[in-house]
């Protein structure tokens, strides 16, 4: 054991116990530095009072602005002209070989609407032709409009075809007046027939094939008379058994309205019809359920189990014999015993050949690639 590492530890560690921690001389605050920081601003010289803060403030706001300005210009030059409509000065002077500087553009001397913004074929100063009067060489100019021949409208109603002095036609006089007074007669019968279709004191149409047709839409319409006045009926009175069937004549008044009837009422309890079925069926469900949990509990219980009892054949308590005068009854197990390899599969080829015949459709062939190309 080193002792004497112990006695510099215990010695070191006394030292230190023995050691005063230096005090930290705290700053005193008066009643000025607490004002000053409850009010770093005035509010009435919009200033702050503590001056570091405010020259950097400013110098702040003053890079703000000079950037904010900057984006605004860069904006404006994207979308005005980049010199001065004034004294035509370069905005864009000292910033030559800079990225983003716009390219000059050669004119286009094929288009020729170039410098054209008047929708004119002429230049709205001289009044003269572009071909005359255009900042283009004359090889470049726009070519002259080609000249219109202007053509009138003529009304065909100044130009008569016939005499106004004698109404004679000039050609075919015969023929046109014929055609004349045709149309004459068929407007005169069309205006006659407008205020005389119907005889007020015979009370028929004039016209007999409308007369006719009036009486045959009359007698169908006789067929359903009633009909629409029952549809306005309230429901109640509508599908009352009274007003569909007279038990004294033994007469059905509309047999539509009592087939809704009695179809409305087994559908109410259609659904009652289906109760024995469903319940067959849980009740058929729940056995095999049960004969299912059943035989799962029983092949729990391995047959070789009760084998040694009945191979050894007698009571080993009363000693009495299974077969014989005397015999005791053997209660067999209900475990079934091991079913061979061979004995299993001739059960499943007797099951297999038991189950009916499954047809096969067209469409099933044809889902499972059969018949595919």
């Amino acid at each position: 054991m080193d002792v004497q590492g112990w006695k510099d530890a215990l010695a070191e560690y006394e030292q230190e116990k023995k050691k005063v921690p230096e005090m930290v001389k705290t700053a005193r605050t008066n009643f000025v530095n607490i004002l000053q920081g409850e009010c770093p601003y005035n509010p009435i010289l919009q200033t702050y009072n503590d001056p570091l803060i405010e020259k950097n403030l400013r110098e702040i706001e003053k890079k703000r602005m000079i950037d904010t300005l900057a984006m605004n210009q860069d904006r404006a030059l994207r979308y005005e002209q980049t010199f001065n409509l004034v004294n035509l000065e370069n905005k864009l002077k000292g910033l030559e070989g800079l990225p983003g500087y716009p390219v000059e553009k050669l004119p286009n001397y094929k288009n020729r609407r170039l410098g054209n913004t008047s929708n004119t074929e002429y230049n709205i100063v001289s009044n003269q032709d572009f071909a005359d009067h255009h900042f283009l060489p004359p090889e470049n100019r726009p070519p002259r409009p080609a000249t219109k021949v202007k053509t009138y409208k003529i009304h065909t109603v100044e130009y008569r075809d016939y005499n106004i002095l004698t109404n004679r036609y000039f050609q075919q006089h015969e023929q046109k007046t014929k055609l004349d007074n045709e149309s004459y007669r068929q407007e005169a019968a069309a205006e006659y027939w407008k205020s005389r279709d119907f005889d007020p004191i015979k009370c028929t149409f004039v016209d007999e094939v409308k007369e006719k047709d009036y009486w045959n839409e009359v007698k169908e319409k006789e067929k359903t008379h009633g009909i629409e006045y029952i549809e306005k009926l309230p429901h109640g009175i509508k599908y009352s058994e009274g007003a569909l069937y007279q038990p004294i004549g033994m007469k059905v008044v509309d047999k539509k309205r009592l087939e809704e009837i009695d179809l409305r009422e087994k559908n109410a309890k259609k659904r009652y019809e289906n109760r024995y079925d469903i319940e067959k069926d849980y009740r058929i469900k729940d056995i095999a359920e049960q004969d299912l949990k059943k035989s799962a509990s029983l092949n729990r219980i391995s047959h070789e189990r009760f084998l040694e009892t009945t191979n050894r054949g007698y009571n080993i308590i009363s000693h009495a014999p299974f077969q014989g005068l005397g015999a005791e009854k053997l209660h067999l197990p209900r475990t079934n015993p091991k079913v061979s390899v061979w004995d299993k599969a001739v059960n499943e080829a007797q099951t297999y050949t038991a189950l009916p015949e499954k047809q096969t459709s067209m469409k099933t062939l044809r889902s499972r690639g059969f018949l595919s190309k």
